[in-house]
């Protein structure tokens, strides 16, 4: 990623293919509690977050044709702060297509999340991401 923090006023979720896990922030509903932890280390030693959960957690998306989506992720590190994170590798780990290959080599920059339908995701100060509907009681 160009930068160590997207500043942006709309709820976001990167796609980054240099993380092997995805980070599930306040956007996501954790689906259940787990003993299960992990430590995170950034570009060097000093940025390092520690003991951070892992389970399941599911957040709701909208794709650009306007279709509601909620998209479910088997085992992401569960936090309340930052942004939140997508995993290309973990995304194709379970079989799913995503293409984040930069536009001036011919990529779309989209995730299928249904038969006919992506989740598109454009440049943003150096990042790749998109916006999430926010959750609410009524959804």
């Amino acid at each position: 990623m160009g930068h160590s923090e997207v500043v942006h006023d709309e709820n976001i979720v990167i796609l980054d293919s240099g993380v092997d896990t995805c980070l599930c922030v306040w956007d996501f509903v954790a689906l259940e509690e787990t003993d299960h932890k992990m430590d995170v280390i950034g570009y060097n030693d000093d940025i390092r977050t520690k003991d951070i959960t892992i389970g399941p957690a599911m957040t709701l998306v909208t794709s650009y044709d306007g279709i509601k989506v909620l998209i479910h992720v088997n085992k992401g590190m569960l936090d309340e702060q930052g942004k939140s994170l997508f995993s290309t590798t973990q995304i194709r780990h379970f079989k799913h297509h995503v293409d984040d290959t930069p536009q001036q080599f011919g990529g779309k920059r989209f995730i299928d999340i249904l038969k006919g339908h992506q989740l598109l995701f454009h440049l943003d100060n150096g990042v790749l991401i998109t916006i999430f509907c926010l959750q609410t009681d009524e959804k």
